[in-house]
């Protein structure tokens, strides 16, 4: 415990001392392409995936706010609606990614700041820095910046930032082994058998559309005589239909029936 808190001071003190004082994201060339609420790829096929974050669907990651005591409430890959009351504005819909409970005179008001479809990825190259970004309908910014710390507990903490939160934005800390950058296989990519089917149906179609081109202006052909090999397309039923004998018969020859027998008769 007192080692995460003297790292979380030392890294806080370096993001204060980077000059992070309002969010500008980055170019779109070196920016963390999203594919899905908590997973982003680089054009070099590195990343972020946050979609081990959290063990429990229903569960959430909280931090409370040392100098506002507001309560923040993260899940980051999907939408969910548990918290401890059922009325909050966080629950309705579809759900929350981001909400934040503010409390006076104990009496708690919930707002939430974001949902998997209102977040994106932001790079700052400068610090070489990646983030969560949530903003809501009134413009109030929630980045969660992503700390890779190895072999540890994941947790969040609020960056006591008074110039961030002047310009109603917060800045959330994220420590956690999930958070550093890894090697994202995005199912999109073509796979090698996807490659060879296309060029085989590539190369097919460009073998019968010129050889049928060809036949018919310099041969003369017409009808179905366009096909190139025509003949050997009429056999291959019957050349499939001998392999599968073929191998049916444990790949041995059929012998052929003698002429004078009652079979071949």
């Amino acid at each position: 415990m007192m080692f995460n808190m003297i790292l979380l001071a030392v890294v806080t003190l370096l993001l204060n001392g980077g000059g992070i004082s309002q969010w500008m994201p980055l170019a779109e060339a070196n920016s963390c392409r999203k594919l899905d609420a908590c997973r982003c790829e680089y054009p070099d096929g590195s990343g972020y995936d946050l979609s081990e974050l959290l063990d429990i669907r229903d569960n959430y990651m909280m931090t409370q706010d040392a100098a506002t005591q507001d309560w923040y409430y993260f899940h980051p890959c999907s939408d969910i609606k548990y918290l401890n009351s059922t009325e909050a504005p966080c629950s309705q819909g579809k759900g929350y990614t981001l909400c934040r409970r503010h409390t006076v005179n104990s009496t708690d008001t919930f707002q939430k700041l974001g949902t998997t479809e209102t977040s994106s990825f932001s790079s700052d190259a400068d610090n070489n820095q990646e983030y969560l970004v949530y903003k809501t309908a009134d413009s109030e910014v929630t980045t969660i910046q992503l700390v890779c710390v190895k072999n540890t507990k994941s947790y969040i903490f609020v960056e006591q930032d008074t110039v961030l939160k002047t310009a109603k934005q917060v800045n959330i800390l994220l420590f956690s082994p999930y958070a550093c950058i890894t090697t994202i296989e995005e199912i999109s990519q073509s796979s090698v058998g996807q490659v060879l089917l296309i060029l085989f149906f590539t190369g097919t179609f460009a073998y019968f559309t010129i050889a049928s081109i060809v036949r018919f202006m310099y041969f003369g052909a017409r009808g179905i005589e366009v096909i190139p090999n025509l003949q050997f397309w009429q056999d291959l039923p019957g050349l499939v239909r001998d392999g599968a004998n073929f191998i049916r018969n444990g790949c041995r020859v059929e012998p052929s029936p003698d002429p004078d027998s009652y079979d071949a008769i």
